[in-house]
C-alpha cells in the first residue's frame, strides 16, 4: 500500500505524481498503473494551461488529420489532433495528454537503436514489453504507450516514423 502522509506537492497532479514516484521506488506495478490512469484522467480533465514549447507536425496531413505536440508545463507532453470527418468535412480537435514516463520507456528503446537504421513497429513493441497483435488491439494501450510517444519523439526529431509502422533513428 502506497502511504504518503507527509507531502510537499502543491497540487492534486503533484500529489498524484509523487504516488507514481513511490510505487515505482517500491516496485508496486499495479497501483502504478491505477496512478497514472488516475493522472492520465485528471490531466484529460484540468490540462496544463502554460505551454512553453510549441510543436507542429505538418507532413502528416493529408487531408484527414494532423497532430500538434505541445510541451506541458511539468514535462508532460500534450498532443493536439486535428481530425476531419470524411462526411461533414468539419475538423474536430482531440485531446491527449502524454506523461513523461511513457515517453521515457520509448527514448530507452530508441537511444540503443543504431542510427539511420529501421526498425519496424513489432521490434519496438516487443522491447515495450509486447506483442504486436496484443499491443494492436487494446487499442487504449496501443495509443497510449506506443503511438504517442512515438510521435512525440518525431516532434522532437529524434526518430522519423512512417504510416507503416516504421521507425528510423535519426539522432
Amino acid at each position: 500500500m502506497v502511504h504518503i502522509n507527509q507531502t510537499k506537492a502543491q497540487s492534486y497532479r503533484g500529489y498524484l505524481k509523487g504516488c507514481i514516484s513511490k510505487c515505482v521506488h517500491d516496485n508496486n506495478k499495479e497501483l502504478e498503473i491505477l496512478f497514472q490512469e488516475m493522472l492520465r484522467k485528471f490531466n484529460e480533465f484540468y490540462p496544463d494551461k502554460i505551454v512553453k514549447n510549441e510543436i507542429r507536425i505538418l507532413d502528416g496531413w493529408k487531408g484527414e488529420g494532423s497532430t500538434d505536440v505541445y510541451k506541458g508545463f511539468v514535462d508532460d507532453f500534450r498532443i493536439v489532433e486535428h481530425i476531419k470527418d470524411k462526411h461533414s468535412g468539419e475538423v474536430k480537435e482531440s485531446y491527449h495528454t502524454v506523461l513523461k514516463e511513457d515517453i521515457n520507456r520509448v527514448l530507452y528503446i530508441i537511444r540503443d537503436l543504431e542510427q539511420q537504421q529501421t526498425y519496424k513497429c513489432y521490434y519496438i513493441a516487443k522491447k515495450l514489453g509486447y506483442e504486436w497483435k496484443n499491443l494492436w488491439r487494446e487499442r487504449q494501450e496501443y495509443f497510449t504507450y506506443y503511438y504517442y510517444p512515438i510521435k512525440v519523439c518525431e516532434a522532437l526529431g529524434l526518430i522519423e516514423y512512417s504510416g507503416r509502422g516504421q521507425v528510423t533513428r535519426i539522432k
